[in-house]
């Protein structure tokens, strides 16, 4: 097995275990949903929606290898963008105040604050592949923004952890001549500080939450890298009804 095909090897069975990873941390968590309710004599079940207004962070650096294996350029880039939100979730609710539920964002958002291009000049022998100049251009979003959590009740107060995912498409223009960045998701933590209350029959939670993501890392397939992190920090509103 050559080099470039063992390391491909390697990032393969690295992304196999985390996706593993995950989804033994999300069956634990539906698993112990389902003790909890079956030992409990006062639970409720609750499906409410949220707003927040979210801070989107975003940090990249692509660097570009030359065709002899030296590093060429690195360009970085960074951008933070507020953003409004809105999820749905659904949860159960104990009577000791633990609540275990599941929230989405069906919606997706920006995470480039515009259309980013650049002009390569395509190098091949007459007759073959594509000669002048070519421009590429690259955008991201976000989408599927998935969080299971726990709510543990602290005084009036309660803390919330969880574990999300989240999709990032490129949006490239793929050029046949070159490779592209895969769509990839990402999971992350969340974690945050909230109160909660009741209005006309409707339960109320407000709440700081940061969820912090994995590293993307891809190869374009060429003789690029890029590696991006992504951080979301919300404040936010929630109104429920509980049955």
């Amino acid at each position: 097995m050559n080099h470039s095909a063992s390391k491909t090897s390697i990032k393969l069975t690295k992304n196999i275990t985390k996706v593993y990873t995950m989804k033994k941390q999300i069956l634990t968590i539906i698993a112990s949903f389902l003790l909890l309710g079956s030992t409990s004599n006062a639970i409720e079940f609750g499906i409410g929606v949220s707003g927040s207004m979210a801070m989107v962070s975003a940090e990249g650096t692509e660097t570009e290898t030359s065709n002899t294996g030296a590093e060429g350029s690195v360009r970085d880039a960074s951008v933070d963008a507020m953003t409004g939100v809105g999820s749905i979730f659904a949860e159960v609710i104990l009577d000791n105040g633990f609540v275990f539920g599941a929230e989405i964002v069906p919606m997706s958002a920006d995470v480039s604050d515009a259309t980013h291009s650049r002009a390569d000049t395509s190098v091949a022998a007459s007759g073959e592949g594509v000669t002048g100049t070519n421009t590429r251009t690259a955008d991201a979003e976000v989408e599927n923004f998935t969080t299971l959590y726990t709510e543990i009740p602290l005084g009036g107060m309660f803390i919330k952890a969880g574990l999300s995912q989240i999709d990032i498409n490129t949006l490239e223009n793929n050029l046949t001549n070159g490779g592209s960045y895969k769509n990839d998701t990402v999971d992350g933590v969340t974690y945050g500080l909230g109160v909660r209350g009741e209005w006309a029959g409707f339960y109320t939670k407000l709440a700081m939450e940061r969820t912090n993501f994995d590293e993307y890392v891809s190869s374009s397939g060429t003789t690029n890298t890029i590696t991006a992190d992504l951080d979301v920090d919300q404040i936010k509103f929630s109104i429920g009804k509980a049955f």
